[in-house]
């Protein structure tokens, strides 16, 4: 595990990874995060609960967080590497924050009961253009960029139910991202197309799911949630004027020629380029029942 403070991160972290490349003995598979509001001595120095050895804790926490919430996945040197060589953009990398008390992060006795005085969670995604952070993204926009960057390893998206809000647990189980670009004129317009299969978790509102019709609409509120993410990181991105998300990649892979035209200028473009989000949404499965108790009461 590899960690960064915030203060580093923001100064720039390109003569950094020239000596994590250049040097024969780090492996480019270590995972780097970095430490959000304070310094990475403060994190490695946290004494945690089950894992003896702090870096395999914020490994498990990031592992858990990126199959469980989407929210943050996990960055390997290499993936830094070759953020950092990207034309109009940078890497993204997860982030790490202390909770609690600082003070007694490295005491022993921080884990020798069972409220912890201090202890360390995954917090946000960092964006970073030039080689320099720029800005944070949370909750539904760092989401966006997991389904986005094709990350997606599962998170749960709750939608409404007749007139319940968020009374439906839909869990993704798989996700599949692919972005492709098209040239009009001078202007790119960027299509990105996912396809994901879901399952049903939870379902707090009598609804009978053994109708397709209800399914049907389950998928479409899924299609609308998932854009919703989607386009909310997108214009994180835009407003940061960093292309984290792989546009210019795809413009260059479909229209080499335009893109040449456009390199120099594409943090403008980028900006300001249009984007289309089309969703596939498959709902296989309501696990081990259809119909809720709840149904049944209000039948």
């Amino acid at each position: 595990m590899f960690v960064i403070g915030e203060e580093l991160a923001r100064e720039g972290i390109e003569e950094v990874f020239d000596f994590m490349e250049r040097d024969p003995e780090p492996r480019m598979t270590t995972r780097v995060i970095i430490a959000r509001n304070t310094d990475a001595v403060t994190i490695l120095k946290t004494v945690t609960a089950v894992e003896a050895i702090p870096a395999n804790a914020i490994l498990g926490k990031l592992k858990i967080s990126g199959r469980v919430l989407a929210e943050s996945y996990e960055v390997e040197m290499d993936d830094v590497i070759h953020g950092l060589l990207t034309k109009g953009g940078g890497p993204v990398i997860s982030g790490i924050k202390h909770i609690g008390k600082i003070e007694t992060g490295d005491e022993i006795s921080n884990v020798e009961q069972t409220e912890l005085h201090t202890d360390l969670y995954t917090s946000g995604m960092a964006l970073f253009k030039k080689g320099k952070l720029v800005g944070w993204v949370k909750d539904d926009r760092a989401r966006g960029i997991s389904w986005i960057n094709n990350k997606m390893k599962g998170t749960i998206v709750n939608l409404d139910c007749e007139t319940k809000k968020d009374a439906i647990a839909v869990e993704i189980l798989r996700s599949n991202t692919k972005i492709k670009a098209k040239v009009q004129g001078e202007q790119p317009i960027i299509r990105i197309n996912i396809q994901e299969i879901a399952t049903v978790g939870e379902a707090l509102c009598p609804i009978d799911l053994s109708k397709s019709e209800e399914i049907r609409k389950l998928e479409k509120q899924l299609d609308e949630e998932t854009v919703h993410d989607v386009m909310a990181a997108v214009k994180a991105a835009q407003k940061l004027k960093t292309d984290v998300i792989g546009f210019g990649a795809a413009v260059e892979r479909s229209n080499p020629r335009a893109w040449k035209k456009m390199e120099k200028e594409w943090e403008g473009i980028f900006a300001t380029c249009k984007v289309e989000v089309n969703v596939e949404s498959t709902i296989r499965r309501t696990n081990m029942i259809s119909k809720p108790y709840l149904f049944e009461i209000k039948k």
